[in-house]
């Protein structure tokens, strides 16, 4: 990355799996975070994270995919998307004018999201969070709101079908009973041209039913999916005693935090002692050393007094 807060000019090499950035105070670890989450959330906004060193700032990421995500703001604000693996410049595409938001294309490539970052003084992944966020997350990862919501689409379009097919049986017996009436008739021709109708729409009816009823049969399938999740109710308790659990820890980890405090303030008290001791042993050394033998003021000697 180029010209990004106190990196002028710094290039890292991540390894796959978890990376953890380690370093002195002020060595700029949070400035490597920000620049990687500048590019996959486009945040920080503003100008404040550019260096004074002037130049365009840039942030490069190479991917193993053979891609590359460049994030620049100079004269102009801009992501670029480049193929490492094809000839110079031949897939690579710009873009401008994405507001707040990042292109889906970019999106696309980095596959990112705010759980593959943490920060310095962020909580332990999953402990900080209470009962409810940590089962909303759980819910998430088994797709449970993606079958709520699947399951109220297909009744949805259930209940719509069920209308339609009770139309349909009504318009089926409307046309058998004016088939019946066409038994009357002396001309077969206009016979045979009502049963021509009738026939194209029982194949529109049989083209519905035929619908209805793999509609039904994904619906079977979805409740036999279901069951797979019964024991949800458990696994929402255990979720809730962990979230109590965690209430507790949070609570002994602040009591232990204040006694390290504590602890830290009378260590620099007892240091702070043994310094004036060892300064004051120094200064009545030296007292002792320019001190004569006869006081020149009441003329005594030293073992007089």
């Amino acid at each position: 990355m180029d010209n990004f807060q106190s990196h002028k000019n710094s290039e890292f090499l991540f390894d796959e799996g978890i990376n953890i950035i380690v370093g002195q105070s002020d060595s700029g670890k949070t400035t490597i975070v920000r620049a990687l989450n500048w590019v996959i959330n486009n945040r920080p906004s503003g100008e404040a994270f550019r260096s004074s060193w002037g130049g365009e700032t840039n942030v490069n990421l190479n991917l193993v995919s053979g891609w590359a995500v460049r994030r620049g703001k100079g004269k102009t604000n801009f992501y670029n998307l480049q193929n490492l693996t094809s000839v110079a410049g031949q897939g690579d595409e710009k873009f401008l004018s994405f507001g707040q938001d990042v292109p889906e294309e970019i999106k696309k490539f980095l596959n990112f999201s705010s759980l593959n970052i943490a920060w310095q003084f962020d909580s332990p992944f999953l402990l900080a969070m209470s009962g409810g966020e940590v089962a909303k997350y759980f819910n998430t990862i088994v797709h449970l709101d993606k079958i709520d919501s699947s399951i109220l689409s297909i009744n949805k379009t259930l209940r719509k079908e069920k209308e339609l097919l009770e139309v349909c049986d009504k318009h089926i017996e409307g046309l058998e009973e004016r088939e019946e009436s066409f038994g009357y008739l002396d001309e077969a021709e206009e016979i045979a041209d009502e049963l021509e109708i009738l026939d194209s729409d029982l194949f529109k009816i049989g083209t519905q039913q035929k619908f209805l009823s793999e509609t039904l049969e994904e619906i079977k399938n979805c409740q036999k999916e279901l069951e797979q999740y019964s024991d949800l109710d458990d696994l929402q308790k255990d979720i809730n005693k962990i979230g109590k659990l965690l209430e507790k820890f949070n609570k002994v980890k602040e009591k232990q935090n204040e006694l390290l405090r504590t602890l830290e303030l009378i260590t620099n008290i007892q240091t702070n002692l043994n310094w004036y001791e060892i300064e004051l042993k120094k200064d009545q050394d030296k007292f002792n050393e320019l001190m004569p033998d006869i006081c020149p003021l009441c003329g005594r000697g030293e073992q007089n007094g």
